[in-house]
């Protein structure tokens, strides 16, 4: 028992706080990778030099000043050393020296993506380290050191390898819901939320799937003020909660740089998913300030966009009603699509209208968004959601009367979404 609480005072005195800050900055960089947030190379520099400057700080002048030779260059040493002397403290600094140097070759292939000049700057830093030790008498010049550290520089290179595969494949899963059966049943694609992010990985779902109908139910472009612009009225007594979620986030900007989010993303996607049956879009809170040449475009890729507008298909010989509600909600269109006789089928971005607008109508599918499934799921219930607050009443899933909400098709935030993948909706109608 002794000698277990001196290995673990050896380990807290020359290992346990370098260990544990470094291996939180490259926590970090993990999840940031996980996230699939594109960030731009900036992010990546930041928590590079970091880790080198703490990791070269506590290897180099946290330590106690030595004499005599320094230099041991006899290949394996610690080893035979470790099971002559039983002396397995070696062997577990061993396995540190390893794994303090993984999120090295991990960070240094995440930025650069070549294996071979990741493995050299690893290697320059590990000179620099080892020798640095010799000049100001703080450690060793250790053969066993080159070894380890660079096994670990060669692990974290292959660790952001296979996160780089892995990473090439969108993460969303498919919800289906069957409103109505029947050999009739239409089949009714769902998207929300794409807010210009890269989208183009949804395609082969939607193609598979092979739907009668896509709706977007709003939030596909970006088309209005930032946030800072926005009314504090409009935030229902969620203000406070707001600005700090947006410090937050705008601090983790300053230092990871902005998300890659571009038009041409989301018009891409437009444009291909037109290929793969009709496109209907309807409007919403990010789409405020629609330019001249998006009606253009909208109308050149046979792309319909509702705004407080309806308009009736015939889709394999049923005829349907399908109406955008917007964000900024024209009553008396509602009132009068409301009325209207046959199938009906309300595209309503904001799903805190639900109670709002539609308590005295009826429609036989209600589709929303908005909510990007509460942004952290416990369960079925959602943490948070513009519009509703705290503990959202709905974020993701089935409601009565057919009102359907998906939890979105990207992350707008630094802050993740865990319990919570993107979502496709598959509907049978």
């Amino acid at each position: 028992m002794t000698e277990i609480i001196y290995y673990i005072q050896l380990l807290g005195s020359y290992f346990t706080m370098p260990f544990v800050f470094c291996m939180f900055l490259v926590a970090i960089a993990l999840f940031l990778f996980l996230q699939r947030t594109s960030i731009e190379k900036k992010g990546i520099v930041w928590l590079l030099c970091l880790y080198l400057l703490s990791l070269y700080y506590f290897s180099t002048f946290t330590r106690d000043t030595l004499s005599g030779s320094l230099w041991r260059l006899q290949p394996l040493w610690s080893y035979f050393a470790a099971i002559l002397a039983k002396d397995w403290y070696l062997l577990v600094q061993n396995v540190l020296n390893i794994l303090l140097f993984i999120p090295i070759g991990f960070l240094f292939h995440t930025h650069n993506q070549s294996k071979k000049k990741s493995f050299v700057y690893g290697f320059f830093f590990i000179v620099l380290l080892e020798t640095s030790q010799i000049v100001f008498q703080k450690g060793y010049f250790d053969l066993d050191d080159f070894l380890h550290n660079g096994l670990g520089v060669f692990l974290g290179i292959s660790l952001s390898q296979w996160l780089s595969k892995k990473n090439q494949k969108l993460r969303y899963v498919c919800s289906h819901y069957d409103v109505k059966k029947g050999e009739d049943a239409l089949r009714i694609a769902v998207m929300s939320d794409l807010h210009e992010f890269p989208s183009m990985g949804f395609l082969e779902e939607l193609t598979n799937y092979k739907p009668d109908l896509i709706l977007l139910v709003g939030d596909v472009l970006e088309r209005r003020e930032g946030h800072k612009h926005q009314k504090k009225e409009e935030y229902k007594g969620n203000w406070m909660l707001y600005r700090f979620a947006w410090f937050l986030d705008d601090m983790l900007e300053f230092f990871f740089g902005k998300q890659d989010r571009k038009s041409e993303y989301s018009q891409q996607f437009l444009v291909e998913a037109k290929k793969i049956a009709p496109v209907i879009y309807s409007r919403g809170n990010h789409e405020k300030k629609m330019f001249d040449e998006d009606y253009v475009f909208f109308k050149e890729n046979d792309i319909l966009f509702l705004d407080n507008e309806d308009i009736e298909m015939t889709i394999r010989s049923r005829k349907i009603l399908i109406g955008g509600l917007s964000s900024e909600v024209d009553e008396i269109w509602l009132d009068g699509f409301a009325h209207k006789e046959g199938e009906k089928i309300l595209m309503m971005h904001h799903p805190e209208y639900f109670e709002q607008y539609l308590s005295n109508y009826s429609f036989d599918l209600i589709l929303s968004g908005h909510a990007h499934g509460g942004q952290v799921r416990i369960g079925k219930q959602g943490l948070f959601s513009p519009g509703q607050g705290l503990f959202p009443k709905y974020t993701k899933g089935l409601y009565p009367e057919n009102f359907i909400v998906s939890s979105g098709c990207s992350n707008t935030s630094y802050i993740p979404r865990i319990g919570n993948p993107r979502e496709i909706v598959e509907i049978e109608f």
